[in-house]
């Protein structure tokens, strides 16, 4: 069954629901009678990849993943006016506390916690702890179809801390629809978070949105600051993080974009 759609564009909702329609169990049994039968590929499963690209709403077949003639390309972060762009910008650092009695969320509350093509517009809007970047509008579409990486250059006044990156698509009207997120704790220091891979276009018009916070409260554990068994410490404390960008510390997303 299709997730909850509620935030996309009527049309949009109603193709990606048909899709969730498809029905997988041919494939399934070709695979099995293939690996365990030993019979030959049914013309059900010759790709390597059966994807349903969300944007042109359509399945795609490929070759292999990420698809062929693909390219991995990388905006960089500007925290001097909160742009993506394709040539580094010049260095600049911005600081952003976590809150242990109000963490950042996730999502809106009816999200819950779950991966969901959710807008979160809103949220990012009324808090201060999440920071917004994004591209200038497209004149083309952008497919971007494989895996998603960030690098973020952070430091903060504690030992631990955590770096949620949320990549979404900002559509013309101002929502902006989740797309992958990740996340990565660690030290002062270059951060490098995966995030879980898309089959999706950013059709022309749209714009590609990265959002960087220090929590995604539901979506996982918020750090409470302590590296001394910090599971079970009996107080959390509040954590002030700086995200470094440009120069020395060319804080970016890299995607995969394009292909066959």
């Amino acid at each position: 069954a299709a997730p909850d759609l509620r935030d996309l564009p009527a049309e949009d909702a109603r193709l990606i629901s048909r899709a969730a329609d498809y029905d997988s169990l041919n494939d399934e049994l070709a695979f099995f009678d293939h690996h365990l039968k030993d019979f030959p590929i049914g013309p059900t499963s010759q790709a390597e990849a059966r994807v349903f690209v969300t944007g042109e709403n359509r399945w795609r077949e490929f070759a292999q993943w990420p698809p062929p003639n693909s390219e991995v390309q990388t905006m960089y972060r500007d925290v001097n006016n909160s742009a993506l762009t394709p040539a580094p910008p010049s260095s600049g650092e911005t600081v952003v506390t976590l809150d242990q009695s109000d963490p950042t969320p996730h999502g809106p509350p009816w999200v819950a916690g779950r991966p969901r093509p959710f807008d979160n517009a809103p949220l990012a809007e009324s808090r201060a702890d999440i920071l917004v970047f994004q591209t200038a509008t497209l004149a083309d579409a952008l497919p971007l179809l494989g895996p998603l990486r960030a690098t973020i250059f952070a430091s903060a006044n504690r030992p631990s801390f955590d770096i949620c990156v949320r990549v979404l698509d900002l559509y013309p009207d101002g929502r902006a629809i989740w797309l992958s997120d990740g996340v990565c704790r660690g030290e002062s220091g270059e951060f490098q978070i995966e995030l879980s891979g898309v089959g999706h276009v950013l059709r022309a018009g749209h714009r590609l949105r990265v959002e960087v916070a220090p929590a995604a409260f539901m979506r996982w554990d918020v750090n409470p600051g302590r590296v001394d068994e910090p599971w079970f410490c009996e107080e959390a404390v509040n954590i002030e993080v700086t995200i470094h960008a440009g120069g020395d510390t060319p804080s970016a997303i890299w995607f995969t974009a394009g292909g066959d």
